[in-house]
């Protein structure tokens, strides 16, 4: 039985505004003006993956966010609003099925940078498999270590006497939270008046001040608002 023949790719290298360079795979035979084409639709997001870049939504970018957690957060505050506006039949099902899967990639982007930070942190404490480990790169893993712990508690004093070793470890938790429940201080009202009713998320905001809706379905809509890009 001969090989399976794998699909055709187009590979290139891709350099940054900033002169970074990236080697770029994409699965079929594409021209230079299709291989064009294909970055205009893509590079953008490829760089948020690789940390170059920070994700935009109007006049918000993430880099202006305190922590990864609570841009994590935020990420997901965006998803419930994404949830609402199908709901309420102002954002179609898979308009809405797109973004909060975006949003999901934003979140893992945002974990990984997170991540590639710890290990960047602190002094060298010795090497494995030929690369330098530092002190971060150790506290992420005690950090885990308590995280699983945690999650198998299965009393409260267990859950306590695992905090108690390692307190820290909760604080990204903590922060997601925060950047998920954030938007809701954001009134409706002004953002219906500051979007001038305009859009998806104006319209769902100005609906919600003329009363329609429960309290929840506000609340998602200012995620939705706030956290709406800004496409041209």
């Amino acid at each position: 039985m001969s090989e399976q023949q794998q699909p055709p790719t187009t590979n290139f290298t891709y350099t940054t505004k900033d002169g970074v360079s990236m080697d770029i795979s994409v699965p079929g035979q594409l021209s230079d003006d299709q291989i064009n084409t294909w970055l205009d639709g893509n590079i953008e997001e490829i760089e948020i993956e690789a940390g170059l870049k920070e994700p935009g939504f109007g006049f918000l970018t993430m880099g202006a966010v305190p922590t990864e957690s609570f841009e994590q957060g935020l990420y997901g505050a965006r998803q419930v609003g994404a949830t609402l506006g199908a709901e309420l039949g102002l954002l179609d099902e898979d308009t809405a099925a797109e973004d909060i899967a975006k949003m999901e990639r934003y979140k893992e982007y945002s974990r990984e940078q997170a991540r590639r930070e710890d290990f960047a942190s602190g002094d060298v404490v010795g090497v494995m498999n030929g690369r330098e480990v530092r002190e971060g790169e150790l506290e992420y893993y005690r950090d885990q270590e308590t995280l699983q712990n945690l999650a198998k508690a299965e009393t409260f004093s267990d859950a306590i006497s695992t905090l108690a070793d390692n307190p820290t470890a909760v604080l990204p938790i903590i922060g997601e939270s925060l950047g998920m429940f954030a938007p809701a201080l954001v009134g409706t009202a002004a953002v219906g008046i500051a979007t001038g009713g305009t859009g998806v998320p104006g319209i769902i905001a100005t609906a919600l001040t003329g009363g329609l809706g429960s309290g929840t379905t506000e609340y998602g809509a200012s995620f939705l608002q706030a956290f709406s890009e800004n496409d041209q």
